[in-house]
Parts: structure tokens; C-alpha cells; sequence
């Protein structure tokens, strides 16, 4: 009897295995740790991957986003408005612009994107970032709103201010012309 044994060892590959799932595990609590809401899109603009913070800010599991396009949770895009971005991104831009989201529950915020395309291999994808932006609309209106006073009371100090001096010039000349000077040198 004749027996043949290949012996191979995989110890380096099974290393550099382990050590892929560990970068991808760290990658992933990276991801989900984020502030800002990530959303993987592929070329057809389908929702393919999302962060935590994507699923707690619009309200929905994970696997319920996936399958998505932005325009089932993004009340102010269109179809002309998502070719023109698509089309930028395309270009090698990355973008930034202001939009509203839309929750599960119907309620809306508002949100800044910052977005580009990628290649990975022969494919292209999409990354967004959305970052609620509530905070600072309110107080960007609040210091519409303060800005608005101000300028209202400075319109009203300067009224006051003519007043006052359209006053003392009606007071200077009624008393000019009750009391007129003694002594003025005559002519």
C-alpha cells in the first residue's frame, strides 16, 4: 500500500483572514460611532449599507433602509435635482448642500450632505453624509430674529434722535423770536 499526503500550510492565510475580519470590525464601530449619518449607495443611487446613527436619525432599521433610494426619506429631492448631483459627483466633485429628511414617523429636520462617488474595482458607488443641522437653523433664525430688533432700534433711535434735534432747533428759534436780542448793534 502506497499512500500520498500533500501537507500545505495555510497558517499565513488564515492570519491574514483574521486580521481582515478585525479591520472590518474596527471599520464597522468606526462607522457606527459617527455623528454624522453614513449611507452607501451604488450606481443607481439604491441604498446598499447605512451607520447607526442613518437608522436612529430617520427612524429605521437598517434592513428597512437598505434597498431604499434618497428619495423615499429626502422630502426635497426630484429626479432632475438627483441627475444634476449625480452628475457632479461623476465629475470627480464632492458636494455639500442643504436638504430636509424625512423620519418614519413623518416628522422632518433639516440636514446637510456632503457626497461623492467612488470606484471600487469596476463598480461605482455613492457615500453621503448627513448631519442634522436643527441646532444651527435655530440659531441661525434666532439671530435673524435679533438682527431684525436691532436694526428696528436703530431705526427708532434715529427717529428719536431727529425728533430731539428738530426740538431744540424749534425751541432755539420760538425763543429767538419771543426774547430777540437787546443790544444788537445797529445799522
Amino acid at each position: 500500500d502506497l499512500y500520498l499526503a500533500l501537507a500545505r500550510d495555510i497558517t499565513e492565510r488564515k492570519r491574514a483572514e483574521e486580521d481582515l475580519r478585525g479591520s472590518e470590525a474596527r471599520f464597522r464601530t468606526f462607522v457606527d460611532r459617527a455623528t454624522d449619518a453614513f449611507f452607501l449607495l451604488d450606481d443607481q443611487m439604491t441604498v446598499i449599507d447605512v451607520n447607526r446613527q442613518a437608522c436612529e436619525g430617520l427612524g429605521f432599521a437598517r434592513d428597512e433602509l437598505i434597498g431604499m433610494h434618497p428619495r423615499d426619506f429626502d422630502v426635497a429631492l426630484d429626479a432632475q435635482s438627483i441627475s444634476r448631483l449625480a452628475e457632479r459627483a461623476g465629475a470627480g466633485e464632492t458636494i455639500t448642500f442643504e436638504t430636509r429628511h424625512r423620519r418614519r414617523d413623518g416628522t422632518m429636520f433639516p440636514v446637510e450632505i456632503r457626497s461623492g462617488m467612488f470606484r471600487q474595482g469596476d463598480r461605482m458607488f455613492y457615500l453621503a453624509l448627513a448631519r442634522d443641522i436643527t441646532e444651527r437653523k435655530l440659531a441661525e433664525e434666532k439671530l435673524r430674529h435679533q438682527d431684525h430688533a436691532l436694526q428696528t432700534a436703530r431705526a427708532q433711535l434715529a427717529h428719536v434722535s431727529r425728533l430731539t434735534t428738530l426740538g431744540e432747533l424749534t425751541s432755539s428759534i420760538a425763543h429767538e423770536v419771543s426774547q430777540p436780542q437787546i443790544g444788537r448793534a445797529h445799522v
